[in-house]
Order: C-alpha cells, then sequence, then structure tokens
C-alpha cells in the first residue's frame, strides 16, 4: 500500500523494503502511545488482541552464582534476549507443554525477585523476570520447574520485527505475516509513512485525481530538473 501511494517501482525504489518497514515499526509505537497509553501506567482504551504477537522462548538452565541476584540453586535463562515490550502493557507466559503439570508462571518486576520465592506455602509458583541484560530469568523452590525447556509469552512489542523473528514460527517471511496493529489505526500508519517518504524525495501530493499518474509531471513542473537521457 505504501508503495502504491508513494509510485515507487518495487524494483528499482531509493527506499527498500527494510526501509519502509523501519519507519512503519517507529509510527507503530509512536500510534500505539497516542492511543493507548495513559497516565501513571493507566490504559486509555483496551488493546485489541490483534495488537499481540507471541514469541517462543529457549530455556537453558544457569547456576545461581552467575546471576546478580546472587541465590543459590540453578535458574532458568532465556537464550536470546527478550525484546522490549511497551511499557503500559503486561506480557503473559504460558508453558507449551500442554501435559506438563507446570501451568502458571508469574512474570514479575526484576527488583523483586531477589525477595520473592522463599515461602514455604508458595513453593509451587515459578517466578520470572525480564533483567537488565533484557534476558528472561525464571527461579522456583519446585525442582520440577528446571525441566522446563521452551515458554511461550504473548505481549504487544515495542518492535515488531525482533519479536517476528522470536516467532514459533519464525521460518514465515516479514512480509507474509500478519502486521500488529489494530485495523482503524492502518489507514493512519499508512498516511504517516507515506508523507513522511514523499516529502523527503520531494514528490508533491497528486491532486487531479484521475487514472493517469501525474505526481512526475507535476515534480517538474514545480522547478525540478528533469533527468538527463544517456
Amino acid at each position: 500500500m505504501i508503495q502504491d501511494e508513494c509510485k515507487f517501482d518495487t524494483d528499482d525504489s531509493y527506499y527498500t523494503h527494510e526501509h519502509i518497514m523501519y519507519l512503519v515499526g517507529r509510527y507503530r509505537s509512536l500510534l500505539f502511545k497516542q492511543t493507548y497509553g495513559g497516565v501513571n501506567g493507566n490504559l486509555k482504551k483496551q488493546i485489541p488482541a490483534s495488537a499481540f504477537q507471541e514469541i517462543c522462548i529457549d530455556l537453558v538452565q544457569t547456576p545461581g552464582n552467575m546471576v546478580t541476584m546472587c541465590d543459590s540453586g540453578m535458574y532458568l535463562r532465556s537464550t536470546k534476549p527478550i525484546p522490549s515490550i511497551m511499557p503500559y502493557t503486561k506480557a503473559n507466559l504460558y508453558n507449551t507443554d500442554i501435559y506438563s503439570t507446570i501451568s502458571h508462571i508469574d512474570l514479575t518486576n526484576y527488583e523483586r525477585m531477589k525477595y520473592i520465592g522463599h515461602n514455604k506455602f508458595l513453593q509451587k509458583i515459578i517466578y520470572a523476570s525480564i533483567a537488565p541484560d533484557n534476558y528472561l530469568w525464571l527461579k522456583s523452590q519446585n525442582p520440577v520447574f528446571l525441566n522446563l525447556e521452551k515458554l511461550k509469552m504473548r505481549a504487544v512489542f515495542e518492535d515488531f520485527e525482533s519479536a517476528a523473528k522470536m516467532a514459533c514460527d519464525a521460518d514465515c517471511e516479514m512480509l507474509d505475516r500478519q502486521f500488529p496493529l489494530e485495523d482503524a489505526l492502518i489507514p493512519v500508519l499508512i498516511q504517516s509513512v507515506v508523507k513522511e517518504l514523499t516529502e523527503k524525495l520531494g514528490v508533491p501530493e497528486d491532486k487531479s485525481n484521475n487514472a493517469d499518474d501525474n505526481q512526475n509531471e507535476n515534480m517538474y513542473s514545480n522547478g525540478n530538473a528533469r533527468p538527463t537521457e544517456e
């Protein structure tokens, strides 16, 4: 849609797919903050399911002395950093094994991790947090949690491309994926990106409202030099 609106030649364009996706991601984050971001962490309105993405997280056992929390025992840590999550949204963790006895995983703040998990009445709970290194860490008094090898996380990620690369179907092409934004905001997003691209190229708006592509003629009539033939 953006290429069509800008009259870009898909085979030979100054702006590549990667450049357009970068702008799309930047304006998506801006639209989220304008549409949903409220005061003191309270949302202005409910975020629709279409805005969420789901990623798969591989886990590896890590000795406690390698963690800044300094607890003894073993932890689980993600093998890759977790993409940034929108600050005013909540993420949820799920066990990928539907037959496992491990069902509830409490995603909490990193600063609380050193103080929780010691209550004898809550020994079965698994606690998780995203550390300053952006890796996901898990701890529990229940030794069974060490059997976990993979988790799913559902969240609204700031960088939709990074999240897509960690999706459970990561082999799917980026341009074939459903874009994580509600339908009502898609036209605003397209208009914003098209405006920025056309302004940078100095392409005036085609106001003739006919079937002809007059943008090139309008651009040259405004004093811009025509390319010379070689």
